[in-house]
């Protein structure tokens, strides 16, 4: 088992829809996977716009190879939520740089 985890920050808007849109930003879930051949979980909270919020729960896909790392493609729709009741799409990728996580120590 490798000596860290990794996580990648991510950031962004979802699609524009009931006259609307919403912003989320957060780290995914961490991996202990040192190849690209892994995947995390997109976990977050929309900002509050027009009186209500949005959950965000995506896997991402496997790692995609970069200068300096790699990235991870994530899409989906968000929870439905609002008046009169929808979602957003969100469709993004994760940021390069990773944050190295110490194995056994607390996010």
């Amino acid at each position: 088992m490798p000596d860290h985890l990794h996580a990648h920050k991510f950031s962004g808007h979802t699609t524009y829809d009931n006259g609307h849109l919403h912003r989320y930003s957060d780290t995914t879930s961490p991996s202990d996977s040192g190849g690209l051949d892994h995947t995390h979980t997109i976990w977050a909270n929309t900002t509050t716009d027009q009186g209500h919020h949005h959950v965000i729960n995506v896997e991402t896909g496997t790692g995609i190879p970069v200068e300096g790392g790699h990235v991870h493609h994530f899409s989906g729709r968000t929870s439905v939520n609002g008046t009169p009741p929808h979602s957003h799409g969100v469709y993004n990728v994760t940021g390069v740089k990773i944050e190295r996580l110490e194995v056994g120590s607390e996010r």
